[in-house]
């Protein structure tokens, strides 16, 4: 390894744009090393200052501020392998990825789920108006398995009255769609545990829309 002492005298530091000669002859700009030559610039200060310590000549000062301006870079740049922590959580994340297609994939062939040419069939709708019912939130879409859209049957059960739907859907705003699936069919506290379709379905307009405003502070 050179000795930091040969080279402080050969480069003494530079102002504006001109290069400043780092260790082992790799070329950076004042400032702004590359993360290779950060690296080597670490690494040789280390040595250095193991040898000669952090105090006496000025150069033993400069380069321990060196050392110490390099330092929390170096421990932020990634390795190359990634951790076991790291290694746990990907496969957490891709279980959870691969649970949520089948959750998917269940809710559509159990017809919970519709495509759009359905839920305007059952709405005596064209596609265009369901398309501007997404648009204006009234309605919302879920992705598919394949990234194609489906939609909520509970938009055309007679059970549940449509405005009303769509009031809330609107009220929810541009929440992703998964999320105001999730209210929808998730009992609230403020609803005596009811979920807002089952407080919809009795009329419980102005409650179910005063939790929307709470699930959307929440978010």
């Amino acid at each position: 390894m050179p000795n930091l002492s040969t080279q402080q005298n050969k480069a003494k530091p530079t102002t504006g744009k001109h290069a400043v000669t780092a260790p082992h002859g790799s070329s950076i700009r004042a400032g702004r090393p590359s993360p290779r030559g950060r690296s080597l610039m670490l690494a040789e200060a280390r040595a250095y200052l193991a040898e000669h310590g952090s105090r006496g000549s000025r150069e033993a000062r400069l380069i321990a501020e060196l050392a110490d301006a390099l330092e929390p870079n170096e421990q932020a740049m990634p390795t190359s392998k990634p951790s076991r922590v790291e290694k746990r959580n990907e496969k957490f994340m891709e279980g959870m990825a691969a649970q949520a297609v089948e959750r998917r994939k269940e809710e559509i062939a159990s017809g919970r789920l519709l495509s759009a040419a359905a839920l305007a069939e059952r709405l005596s709708l064209t596609t265009q108006a369901v398309s501007a019912a997404v648009r204006a939130d009234r309605m919302f879409v879920l992705n598919g398995p394949s990234g194609e859209g489906y939609f909520p049957a509970f938009f055309a059960d007679e059970k549940y009255p449509r405005r009303a739907l769509e009031k809330v859907s609107k009220a929810l705003g541009k929440l992703p769609g998964a999320s105001k699936w999730e209210f929808f069919r998730t009992p609230r506290i403020s609803l005596n545990e009811k979920t807002p379709l089952e407080a919809l379905s009795k009329g419980q307009v102005d409650s179910v829309l005063l939790a929307a405003a709470a699930f959307l502070d929440d978010e």
